[in-house]
Order: structure tokens, then sequence, then C-alpha cells
């Protein structure tokens, strides 16, 4: 369970800097 957590929090934590990242060239 806590295996899957971990993966879970990291790709979404993955996920969120990648739209960000995407968000801010657009911007830039």
């Amino acid at each position: 369970v806590l295996e899957s957590l971990s993966h879970t929090y990291i790709l979404n934590a993955l996920i969120e800097a990648t739209t960000i990242l995407s968000e801010s060239d657009i911007t830039s």
C-alpha cells in the first residue's frame, strides 16, 4: 500500500510540475 501511495504521489507531483512548466513556457 505504501509503495502504491508513494508512486501515486510521485506521479501526481511529476504531472503538476510538467503542467506548471508547460504553462510557464506557453506564457513566456
